[in-house]
């Protein structure tokens, strides 16, 4: 009995395996199909959406050609506003079919990606069927339940289709639409092309208007001729008289000869009634101007232990600073009525130059044949000064230095015919622009006090004449070419109308502005003696002008209308 049984047992076992086998083979058949049937679908959406895709391109280029060939055509601008107007419209009903379109894609995508759902309820009843394969009755249901199954996944893949078929249909009506859109198009050709006829007249209204404009410019340009013309007479007639103000005479000259090579160093006070001069660079002359204002008298001698190279006012009491030629700074402060030398602690390792202040800053720079500049601060004493900074950058001695108008410029020049300016960044003083122009040492400096215009004089006989433009940066915008020897000094009046040029060729020269802004000579004056230095007061009244050889002269200005 048990070899039966176990015979029987056996059989049975086969016939289950069997069965599974036959299952197994079924549900791949099945996979299979579904698989090429989803395949096929999602190859024929995405050739459909291919094709709409490069319809509505082609149309749209087709549509862009005619467009680009109206443009040729059509140049007038109303017919262009027209056609742009139709070329939005179409534009924005091609985005609309394009985005019903992707609108689509998207349904039926989501539709097809729930086949993997399906596909997993079919394995897991599979699953449930190989682990029940004992039991005979649990095998039939599952089987039955997995007919089920197969019949609602292809009554579901029917249903697909039937959703593919109104797709198709939807794809039916955007075509048609788009070819309305075309139609559209069509009439809106026609529309410009009946427009066509209204081109002539527009053209007609413009050639009329261009005249009109023609006519107006004409009688603009006779205006401006006209305006010009009355303002030269203007010019004419009363420059002189403007510039009579500043139209100087010879006051008095006061010789106190020494050696011819020895230049003199003058000053004159801010309000035009004290002067200095030096004398044999070791003693200094205070001149002052009698109550008339009409001549210089000799007022007192000053005593100085070095030789004086250069000399600078510091306020309105008339103190100045002295530098010497052994590198000191000697800072003469006035206590009524008398000056008081006061030796500074710091110095130069050579002779002082030229000397400069800025007394709204109380802040000084001194320039010496060291090759340095040395910018000083006033101390807490308000008598002794300290070196603050100090600039390199020269390759020689230095002999012009001065602030610009706004006194955060400093420009130096020297030996090496280079003119140097500094500008202060980061607390720090450094080198902003480096002018190159000059043939011969730079010998003097000196800034405009109402524009950013700079003058140099140089060794090689030429003034020239710097302007900083919209960069920030000076270029030269004339070069003054009246003396026939070394420049020694050049100075503006306080309004800058009108610029001063001392040289060795014994001539000092009134340089002003025509109206064409050309600096021209106004008036000049012809000495005996080389010119070293000049200077000229605050209210323009007083000019004091010093020489080669110790010849100290004066000029006064006929502040008087003619």
């Amino acid at each position: 009995m048990t070899q039966e049984y176990i015979k029987y047992s056996s059989d049975k076992i086969k016939e289950q395996f069997e069965l599974i086998a036959k299952l197994m083979q079924q549900r791949q058949s099945l996979v299979t199909q579904t698989l090429d049937k989803n395949l096929e679908q999602q190859n024929q959406l995405l050739s459909s959406q291919q094709h709409c895709t490069e319809v509505t391109i082609k149309k749209y280029e087709q549509f862009m050609e005619d467009l680009n060939q109206f443009v040729r055509q059509f140049k007038n601008r109303e017919e262009l506003m027209e056609l742009r107007r139709v070329h939005d419209d179409y534009y924005k009903e091609m985005n609309e079919f394009k985005t019903a379109i992707m609108k689509s894609l998207k349904f039926y995508q989501g539709k097809i990606d729930k086949k993997p759902r399906q596909r997993k309820v079919i394995r897991s009843a599979i699953n449930k069927v190989l682990q029940a394969k004992g039991i005979d009755k649990n095998i039939s249901e599952m089987l039955v339940k997995y007919e089920c199954m197969i019949e609602r996944y292809e009554v579901a893949i029917d249903k697909k289709d039937l959703k593919l078929f109104k797709l198709d249909q939807e794809l039916a009506k955007l075509k048609k639409e788009q070819g309305t859109i075309e139609e559209q198009k069509t009439q809106a050709q026609i529309q410009a092309a009946s427009e066509k006829s209204n081109t002539e007249k527009w053209k007609q209204s413009e050639q009329h208007l261009v005249d009109k404009l023609k006519k107006q410019q004409e009688q603009v340009s006779v205006l401006n001729f006209n305006l010009n013309s009355f303002c030269q007479d203007l010019y004419r007639k009363f420059t002189p008289k403007l510039l009579k103000l500043y139209e100087y005479q010879l006051v008095n000259v006061h010789l106190k000869h020494f050696r011819k090579e020895m230049a003199q160093s003058v000053l004159i006070s801010y309000d035009g009634e004290i002067a200095l001069s030096t004398v044999c660079q070791e003693q200094l002359i205070l001149w002052k101007v009698n109550e008339n204002k009409n001549k210089w008298q000799f007022q007192s001698q000053l005593k100085q232990v070095d030789q004086i190279q250069c000399m600078c006012i510091s306020d309105e009491k008339c103190s100045f600073f002295a530098g010497c030629e052994n590198g000191e700074i000697v800072y003469w402060l006035r206590d009524d009525p008398k000056w008081r030398p006061i030796t500074q602690a710091q110095r130069h390792q050579r002779g002082v130059n030229c000397i400069q202040v800025d007394a709204k800053n109380r802040r000084m720079v001194s320039v010496s044949d060291d090759c340095t500049a040395k910018l000083w601060v006033e101390k807490a004493d308000q008598i002794n000064w300290e070196v603050k900074y100090t600039l390199l950058g020269h390759q020689s001695g230095i002999q012009a230095v001065q602030f610009n108008r706004n006194s955060n410029v400093i420009v130096s020049g020297g030996f090496d015919q280079m003119i140097v300016l500094w500008n202060f960044r980061n607390q720090e003083w450094s080198q902003n622009q480096i002018l190159k122009g000059h043939k011969g040492s730079i010998t003097t400096l000196c800034f405009s006090k109402l524009r950013d215009i700079l003058v140099s004089g140089s060794q090689d006989c030429f003034v020239k004449v710097w302007e900083m433009e919209q960069n920030q940066q000076y270029k030269k915008v004339q070069t003054l070419d009246g003396h026939k020897a070394s420049i020694t000094s050049v100075i503006f009046n306080s309004d800058s109308s009108i610029l001063v040029t001392g040289s060795k060729d014994c001539t000092i020269k009134f340089w002003r502005q025509n109206m064409s802004n050309r600096w021209v000579i106004h008036r000049e004056f012809q000495q005996n003696y080389m010119i070293s230095q000049i200077s000229i007061s605050n209210n323009n009244q007083q000019i004091i002008v010093g020489g080669y050889g110790g010849e100290t002269i004066f000029y006064k200005s006929q502040d008087y209308w003619e």
